[in-house]
């Protein structure tokens, strides 16, 4: 058993040779094993911490964003092993058919109600956190949610259940009442954008990927 399984690394060994992928196998701060492939031999099982090359995609994100060099390596626990089913659900995330976690929603919300109680620490009133669409009718997500708001000291605001559904279900109804009441078809002669800010004129905070500005 090692204490950090470096899996397709990129190893320089300081004589001079080329760089070359490996595997190391860490033990009490010092390597223990070494070979191409082994990673996959040595039997690292669920909970291990083990260090991971991005995909390539993943990789360029970080690095566009500023988050982390491109050749910088993530740290992560081994969350299933070969022969389990994982599957993801919009956010929830399963293993053999039990539940084990939301995807981002918990990290990436907890990160903005800090930053915005920091940034907003004399507001009269309690802030609030507001959750609408297909992510409010996920009862998961919606605990999850208001764990964080009772956490960092928001209100977490959202319709009731019967009143949540997927947002592109909610625009074809918007379409259906809009050819009810006679207004014609719309010529679907605007771009649509999947990144539209609430203020177009606001300086962008959040990068400029291939989809356009975030908000």
């Amino acid at each position: 058993m090692f204490d950090l399984v470096v899996h397709s690394g990129r190893l320089v060994d300081g004589t001079g040779a080329p760089a070359r992928v490996a595997d190391l196998g860490v033990r009490d701060g010092r390597i223990v094993a070494l070979g191409a492939g082994a990673g996959r031999r040595w039997g690292v099982a669920e909970g291990d911490l083990v260090a991971v090359e991005p995909p390539e995609t993943l990789a360029t994100f970080l690095a566009d964003r500023g988050y982390l060099p491109m050749d910088a390596l993530l740290l992560k626990h081994i969350l299933a092993i070969p022969g389990q089913t994982v599957c993801r659900n919009k956010l929830t995330i399963s293993i053999d058919g039990g539940a084990v976690g939301v995807a981002l929603e918990q990290d990436r919300i907890g990160r903005g109600l800090k930053r915005f109680k920091a940034e907003f620490p004399d507001l009269p009133e309690k802030p609030a956190l507001v959750v609408a669409g297909g992510v409010a009718a996920n009862q998961e997500i919606r605990s999850t949610l208001q764990a964080l708001c009772d956490k960092n000291g928001f209100r977490f605001v959202a319709p009731p259940l019967h009143l949540c559904t997927d947002n592109a279900v909610m625009i074809a109804w918007a379409g259906l009442e809009r050819m009810a009441t006679g207004v014609e078809p719309d010529d679907l002669d605007v771009q649509p954008r999947s990144r539209w800010p609430l203020d177009s004129n606001a300086e962008t905070l959040l990068g400029f990927g291939k989809r356009g500005a975030k908000a």
